[in-house]
């Protein structure tokens, strides 16, 4: 996964940035706790999120209807 980032970014340049949002599947698995307690203990994703302006969501794969997540996305 941080390879892909670094591809996208070295055939992009800084720009893709701006672009960009960081989207974390699977956010059923957080549980009791929050995406924000999550990214509290990666620096590396911190900064991650950072570079793509803050912009980030979380999909729960287990809804059944996933539709509201994606409208919330767009």
């Amino acid at each position: 996964e941080k390879q892909t980032v670094q591809r996208i970014q070295e055939i992009f340049g800084d720009a893709a940035n701006r672009y960009s949002m960081v989207l974390f599947t699977h956010g059923d698995n957080l549980e009791d706790t929050t995406i924000e307690e999550f990214l509290q203990q990666s620096p590396e994703l911190q900064e991650l999120v950072c570079r793509c302006n803050g912009q980030y969501h979380v999909f729960n794969n287990k809804l059944k209807d996933k539709m509201p997540q994606v409208i919330e996305l767009l």
